[in-house]
């Protein structure tokens, strides 16, 4: 994992202006010249930040993700690769937070070469005042996923009301499902939410590999997903089940790196209860788009 992501998690990084790095390369894949982009947004105490982590020239985004610092009560309603990067939206919630915060966000890129086939397929729900929008973007017929995101638009109203509770790839790799929810107090204004798939030609080995956390009824709830050894992640995701509307992700990255690993990749998820909490048991399930 980046140290600088490493160093979030333990809530003792010190955050100057936006940096931006590639890592180094992975191990040999299928789809060849796999990088990281890794952008630090600034600190802020603003309701919401959008941090963009943009792919080299060349190169376009599968996958990414993001860990929010500085604050454990900050969600992730926003999570969409586009051809020019990875894009993170971070939200305050109901009644806001009362530390400065920042959103760590990584990219997923690949040569245009090493993807024939690309297309970005996006799909939304009606706009409309619904408790919960359900969003699935499909691949077209005989291309296959190999990244994907999700997003809730309410205008910029509201997102405080809203969370995103699931990013979950198809085990066929066919398409991509986007839930979300309200939460527990409601919102009376209009909003969807969309799905985007990313799919390419058939890619030799990929894969899904899931993995969630044990069940319980406290918080958070931390998850990792392990590609199989010498495969390369592309893509991350999660569902928050039974506490959908409760609780949020706080965190969803892909690691190079998985417990300091070089030779295992995968993807880390925690998400946490909101601040009323939530008196059922619940586990948080991860998902990593791996490939050879």
């Amino acid at each position: 994992m980046n140290k600088l992501v490493k160093a979030v998690f333990g809530l003792a990084v010190t955050v100057g202006a936006s940096a931006l790095s590639a890592l180094a390369a992975t191990p040999a894949q299928a789809v060849t010249g796999l990088q990281t982009v890794v952008v630090t947004g600034p600190i802020t105490s603003n309701f919401t930040q959008a941090v963009t982590a943009p792919c080299p020239p060349g190169t376009r985004a599968v996958g990414g993700g993001a860990v929010i610092g500085g604050s454990d009560r900050i969600k992730i309603n926003a999570a969409v690769p586009t051809a020019g990067g990875f894009t993170v939206l971070g939200v305050e919630p109901t009644g806001g937070a009362s530390e400065d915060w920042f959103i760590v966000v990584h990219a997923r890129c690949a040569p245009l070469a090493s993807l024939p086939g690309l297309e970005y397929r996006t799909a939304t729900t009606a706009l409309d005042s619904a408790s919960r929008h359900k969003a699935t973007a499909f691949c077209p017929t005989g291309k296959q996923l190999i990244g994907f995101g999700g997003s809730i638009d309410s205008n910029n109203i509201g997102q405080d009301r809203l969370v995103l509770t699931t990013l979950r790839p198809d085990p066929n790799l066919t398409n991509v499902v986007v839930d979300s929810a309200e939460g527990e107090n409601g919102f009376s204004g209009n909003w969807r939410a969309g799905a985007t798939a990313v799919c390419v030609n058939p890619v030799p080995g990929l894969r899904i590999v899931t993995n969630e956390s044990s069940e319980g009824s406290t918080s958070p709830r931390h998850t990792q997903v392990a590609c199989p050894a010498g495969t390369a992640v592309h893509a991350a995701g999660f569902d928050l089940g039974s506490a959908s509307g409760q609780a949020f992700v706080s965190t969803s990255i892909l690691d190079t790196d998985l417990n300091s690993n070089p030779n295992i990749q995968g993807a880390e998820i925690t998400a946490r209860e909101d601040t009323t909490g939530y008196t059922g048991t619940w586990r948080a399930p991860g998902y990593a788009i791996c490939a050879a």
